[in-house]
């Protein structure tokens, strides 16, 4: 799929550029200036916006609490859980912080129904060091793990940015805050991002896990469902 060879092509340029340093550097090289990279930056709000229980819902209603426990993949990130060792997993809380990303292309949405907002959803004992965030893209057996939050502004967002939706309860002045994994740029005239994310749950082990699963359909539906509570 164009995805999938979007991100081989980038590696690829990555090796070639690699593989065009010199062997050795002289002394004329050596007193010269290192030229450092521009790469721009996101910018994130000072304060998170909103912070609650993570929550993994189901279609019917039903709600499970989600949290890192412990349990590590391949390359030693926690993996969101919704339950540990044959037990339902504790209550965490997160934190949303709103974001401006120049790549990822979304701006905060109002409407009479709904507020929404792009950003990071992050562990609330760890705002600034760890990011929810997924484990890979364009695949159906991605998993979501605590990974360092990214500040540049380039495809690494993919992985981090979230949406919250803040959502009128009908009672009073509360809300219900939902949350959804876009995983590519808003407006992409090339196609290449088409496609959508959805939420379910794994087992493995005696783990369940959470699930994020690709689907090549636009705006497939989500057995499962994120949110603050």
């Amino acid at each position: 799929m164009r995805f999938s060879n979007t991100l081989a092509l980038l590696s690829m340029g990555a090796m070639a550029s690699a593989s065009a340093l010199p062997n050795m550097l002289g002394a004329y090289d050596l007193a010269m200036p290192i030229a450092e990279r521009d790469v721009p930056t996101i910018e994130c709000d000072n304060e998170p916006m909103y912070t609650g229980s993570l929550k993994l819902v189901s279609a019917k209603g039903r709600e499970s609490n989600a949290a890192f426990e412990g349990i590590r993949n391949a390359d030693g990130l926690q993996q969101l859980d919704v339950g540990k060792a044959g037990a339902a997993a504790r209550e965490e809380r997160f934190s949303f912080t709103s974001c401006r990303s120049s790549f990822m292309g979304y701006d905060t949405e109002y409407t009479k129904a709904a507020e929404v907002y792009f950003g990071r959803l992050q562990p609330a004992s760890l705002v600034g060091k760890r990011c929810v965030s997924a484990s890979q893209l364009a695949v159906d057996s991605a998993r979501l793990v605590a990974d360092k939050c990214s500040s540049s502004d380039d495809s690494g967002q993919m992985l981090q940015f979230w949406v919250l939706t803040k959502q009128p309860t009908g009672n009073g002045e509360e809300f219900t805050y939902y949350l959804s994994f876009p995983g590519q740029p808003k407006d992409d005239g090339s196609g290449d991002f088409s496609g959508s994310y959805t939420i379910s749950k794994v087992t493995q082990d005696n783990n369940k896990l959470v699930k994020l699963a690709y689907e090549e359909e636009e705006g497939a539906p989500s057995p499962y469902f994120l949110k603050l509570a």
